[in-house]
Order: C-alpha cells, then structure tokens, then sequence
C-alpha cells in the first residue's frame, strides 16, 4: 500500500467519527436554545407589559397630584387615580395598586403585577412580576390660589335724564350708580340772582332701574369747566365736585368775589357733606367777558381735582398746589404750597375765557409716576410745570418748560409708552402742531408724531375748535396699551396703540357728542358721555359693548421661594350654573389675545394658562355672559377662580 493510498484512509476514517460525534452535541444544544428563544418571546411580552403599567402609572399620579393641587381630599385623590387606572386597563383585582401621599404636593402610583402571562419561560419558571411606579408633583408652590370673580349687571341703553353737556362719567357704589356733573343746563332760565344756581346739575343714574336715583338731580351753585371730573370717596360713600362759585353783588356793573375748591355730597342722602375753600377771588369788571345775555367771571379756572390715595390735588389759577385729606376731612399737611419756578408762567392771568367766546383757557393735570404734571396755556403757548407728590415740592430741575408754541382753549395730558409697555413721559396735545412729550424727570423732549394716526383729525372745523388747524378733541383715557380719544365735533371715539402707534379702531355716536369716556369696573367696556347727557358704551376693541359683559385681572400664582407660575384656571362650578354661557378670553398686558374665547359652561370650567410664561405679570380675562330667558339680572353675581399650577412627573 502505498503512502498516499495511506494518507486518504485515514481522512476518510477521521470525516466518518466527526459525523459520529456532531449528532449528540446537537441532541445536547436543543434544550438551550429552546429556552432561550423561550426567554426572547416572554421578554418582549414583559417590555410591553412594563411599558402599560409605566403609562397607566404616569397618567393616574399626574390626574392625582391634578385634583390634590385643587385642594381635593385624599378619598377624591385616591378616585382620580383608580379612575384613570381603569381607564387604561388596570384591574385592582389583578395588579397590586399603591397609592402615597405622605409627601406634601406630591402623588405616587406604585402597580405590581404578579400574575404575567408566561409563554415558554414556564420551561424554567412560573414566578414572574413586573412594578412599575410614577410620581407627580407641583414643585415647590402649594399648588393653587383663589381670586374673587364678580359679573355685574349689564351697563346697556343708559337713559339721559338731565340736559347739558355731561363730562367724565363716575361710576361708583360697585357698579350701581353713575355721576355726571353736567352744565348749561336749564337753558330758558339761565340768569338768575347769582347768575348761576340754575346752571348746574350733579346727575345720578341708578344702572339697575336705569332712572334716577332718589333725591337727583341737585341744582349746584357752581361753573363747571370743560373737562369737569368728580371724585369718589368710597371710605363714606361721597362724591366730592369742583367748586367755582360766583358770588355777585351786582351783575351790572359785576361785583363780588369768586370762590373755588371743593364740595361734597353723601350719596345716600342726596345731602351736602360739606365744602372746603381753597381760594377766594375778587370780581373785577374789566376781566368778565359776556356769553349770551349775562356776564361770566371765567378768569379763575384751575385744574380738576386729581385723587391720589385719599388725597385730592388741585392747582388754582395763581399756580398754587391745594391738597385735601378725604380721610380727616382736612388740609394736607405743608399745603397750599407752590414755587417761584413757575413766577413767569402764572403771571398770566387769562386762564379761564379772557378774550374768548366760548374757549377757556383751562390748565389740566395729570398724576403719573408720584408726579402731578399741569399743562398751562398762556395765551401764546402751553407750558408744562411739574409737583412731586413724594416731596410736596416742584419737581427738580423741571421749572416751567414751553411745550408748545400756539395753544387751543385747554391742553391734554396723557402719558406716553415706550417699546415694552412702560411709562417714559407725558405728552401735551391741544396745540396746531406736533404731539409734544417730556419725559418724566423732564430731562428731555421728543414728539409722538406717531400717534397723528389714531387721532381724530386736527383739520376737522366747528364747535368750540378754534381755525381749521386745532385739535378738535376732549379728553383722553388710557388702559393700558390703548388711549382713548373722544371728538366732540366728530362725533367719535379714536383709539391708538401707544407702544406701536398705531391706530385700534373708531366708534361714532348717536349725536352723542362725546367730551370724555371711562372704563367700567369689572368689565370690558368703557362708557362715555356726551351733548345733552347722552352716555354710550362700548368694549375694547371698539365695538358696541354687548349685554353681559364682564372683565377681571387675573394675577399668577406666588410660590415660597419667591417665583410665580400659571396653570390651569378653574371656575367655580355654582358661579357657573347662574349662566347659560359664560366665554372667556384672555389678553396680555399688549391686549393680545392669549387664550380662548372658550364657553366655561360647556367646557366644565377648566380654562388652561399653563402656556404662559411665568414672567407675564397678569392677564385680563374678558368674559361674555347670557343668563336663563326670564332670569332677572340685577344683582352682581360672584365667585371664585382657582389657578392650579399644572403637575409635572419628577426625573
């Protein structure tokens, strides 16, 4: 035999005992691999198993710490979580369920199930459980807060019971009276002893009945100006008026003297509650102009009383600042006060209607920023003077700044908004020219020609404007980003944006003729009032002011470290039921709408502000309301809101 025939032998002897031996090493490796593919199945079973109960658990803590934050009980917390269980398919009866609320704020879900479904595993065992828990929490804030809500009855189709001109309309006593101090009023019997008494009527609307309030109209022995403004004492329940009282002893030739300050009325009773005097004047006949058929002693004007606090201000026609405690029923300490900084400016003495027909010269004030800024018109141009309110003293380095060259009958003040909302100066306007700012601590001026465009037009002609090229308009009304500017000769409301300078809108009345507007306390609208009495409102955006209409500012919630925070905002469910619907919408301080409009009634009161950033300092929430058909509506209804912070799980 030769090698090769040797060497294939053995080859072929060693291929036949490999073959011997692979057949029981594959008998040995079957059991492994079967439970191995046994384990793959059963722990992807278990992953998905895993993965349910993390997500019912995640969900149940969450709808838990949800309800605790809202300050419900442990029982209602422990139901919000078995019933978020159930709807994600956890049977009590198979999975172990732990619910913990031992940590404050906090809600912790636990599940156990020790019943897994087994597939091949059951080869190698038959005891398997899967837990899984999840906890919710609302940080470190106490999770909710509560503020008021209260829906007044709705301010529609105010009547005009009294004739003249009304001005700034003071709505008081929670929204259930309106004031007016209206003037030229009992026209066919104007002169009397005094020229006066007749000429003046303090007008009291009760909005519920929407007549008069008992005991109104009073008959005042006063002149009122063009921009006449009552102010509300709510300590007592008193209105309190600007006094400007002739007293003549002779109307031809006049003589006598003229008193001004303030007086009182007790709104209860329709009584006097007393005058304080700031200022008596003598007559002297050659500074009377006539107006019609009698004589009028216009050279005494000042400003309009201006509240602060319990303290009113006003400044009279020599430039003296008065200042009136509501509280004592007194002088403020250190007043009358004024400075030589403003010599030059009040040596003018033709504030009020020297050498005018129909247009006085009346300064106005302004309170901004702890300052009462007062613009003077001397016939030739408008000065603007400056008090600090902190240091009952002339503002430093103000003095009595020319900011206007020309002048019509009384300037405007109104404040100015930079780029992020925020007061950088007051304006003047009521001039042929520029819209002319200063800012507060008076170091500088700057024009808002900007806002030309969402003013009524200076070119329009008539009534008490003087040549075609004054501003023929009444007082303005700023809320927040928005001024709003009546036109007595046209007959319209303008409003533009004072950050962006842009115009918002125009409303145009009934005839109304409108001098000045106010908002409405707790709603979203504003009523104005014109010629003859007429009152009209209207809402934010310009348009009529729909019945039911409600406004509230809501704050965020404060935590114990100092920081804030927004969630969801909860309705009081009885409130609710007074409505057949109560939308909400919800603006930023810009008016920019930030939520809703969401019907709380149909969507279980839950209104959620959880997008907000906690640096947003408040939000208003507008609401539009509708009750029961043949529900009387005449009370205010009231509430609570609850701000929840909204639950997040903890890493």
């Amino acid at each position: 035999m030769t090698d090769r025939h040797r060497r294939n032998t053995r080859q072929r002897d060693r291929r036949q005992s490999e073959k011997g031996q692979i057949v029981p090493l594959t008998a040995l490796m079957i059991v492994p691999l079967m439970i191995l593919a046994a384990f793959a199945i059963d722990i992807g079973s278990w992953y998905v198993r895993a993965s349910e109960l993390q997500s019912a658990a995640d969900l149940a803590s969450l709808a838990g710490a949800q309800v605790r934050g809202e300050g419900g009980t442990d029982a209602e917390v422990e139901a919000a979580v078995d019933q978020v269980l159930a709807a994600n398919g956890i049977d009590p009866a198979g999975i172990a369920i732990d619910i913990d609320l031992a940590i404050p704020n906090d809600v912790t879900v636990r599940l156990r199930d020790d019943d897994v479904d087994l597939y091949l595993a059951t080869l190698v065992t038959d005891d398997v459980a899967i837990g899984r828990d999840s906890t919710a929490t609302y940080g470190g804030c106490l999770g909710s807060c509560n503020q008021p809500i209260r829906i007044d009855p709705p301010i529609t189709d105010m009547p005009s019971l009294s004739e003249g001109d009304g001005f700034e309309p003071l709505i008081v006593a929670n929204n259930s009276k309106v004031f007016t101090l209206n003037h030229h009023v009992d026209s066919t019997a104007r002169a009397t002893s005094n020229g006066y008494a007749d000429l003046r009527q303090l007008m009291c609307v009760d909005i519920s009945t929407k007549g008069a309030c008992p005991g109104y109209p009073i008959k005042l022995d006063t002149v009122t100006a063009d921009a006449t403004r009552l102010v509300y004492y709510q300590a007592r329940e008193e209105v309190w008026y600007p006094i400007q009282r002739p007293n003549y002893t002779s109307l031809v030739p006049p003589t006598g003297t003229t008193d001004w300050g303030l007086g009182c009325i007790e709104i209860a009773t329709a009584a006097s509650c007393g005058e304080v005097i700031f200022t008596t004047y003598p007559t002297v006949a050659s500074d009377i102009p006539v107006w019609g058929a009698f004589p009028r002693d216009f050279r005494f004007w000042g400003t309009q009383p201006e509240k602060v606090g319990n303290r009113v201000f006003m400044v009279d026609a020599d430039g003296i600042v008065h200042c009136y405690d509501l509280a004592s029923n007194g002088l403020c300490s250190g007043y009358p006060a004024t400075t030589t900084d403003w010599t030059a400016t009040v040596a003018f003495r033709g504030v009020g209607q020297m050498g005018h027909t129909n247009q006085p010269l009346e300064p106005n004030a302004l309170v901004s920023n702890q300052r009462l800024f007062i613009a003077w018109p001397t016939g030739v141009d408008i000065r603007l003077l400056c008090w600090s309110l902190t240091t009952n003293s002339a503002c430093p380095g103000f003095g009595a700044q020319v900011i206007s060259v020309g002048y019509e009958w009384s300037p405007r003040l109104f404040e100015s908004l930079n780029g992020s909302g925020n007061v950088n100066g007051v304006c003047v306007y009521g001039g042929p020219d520029d819209i002319i700012c200063r800012s507060l601590d008076g170091s500088s001026s700057f024009t808002r020609n900007d806002l030309d465009g969402g003013f009524p037009s200076k070119n329009d002609v008539g009534g008490f404007c003087i040549g075609g090229s004054a501003r023929c308009l009444s007082w303005p009304y700023r809320w927040d980003n928005r001024l709003y500017v009546p036109a007595i000769v046209g007959d319209s409301v303008d409003c533009v944006d004072l950050v962006t300078g842009t115009p918002c809108g125009r409303i145009s009345g009934d005839n109304t003729r409108p001098y000045a507007v106010t908002r409405i306390p707790g709603t979203s609208c504003l009523m104005g009032l014109g010629d003859a009495g007429r009152f009209f409102v209207f809402n934010r955006d310009m348009q009529p002011c729909p019945s039911g209409s409600g406004n509230m500012r809501l704050m965020p919630c404060s935590c114990d470290d100092g920081t804030f925070y927004w969630g969801l905002v909860l309705f009081d469910r009885e409130f609710l039921d007074r409505f057949d619907s109560f939308v909400v919408t919800a603006r930023n301080q810009a008016g920019v709408i930030v939520a809703g409009p969401i019907d709380m009634v149909t969507n279980g009161g839950r209104f959620d502000l959880s997008g907000l950033s906690p640096s947003t300092p408040w939000v208003d929430l507008d609401f539009q309301a509708s009750i029961p058909s043949g529900d009387q509506w005449i009370n205010p209804i009231v509430g609570e809101v609850t701000v929840t912070e909204r639950p997040a799980l903890r890493n």
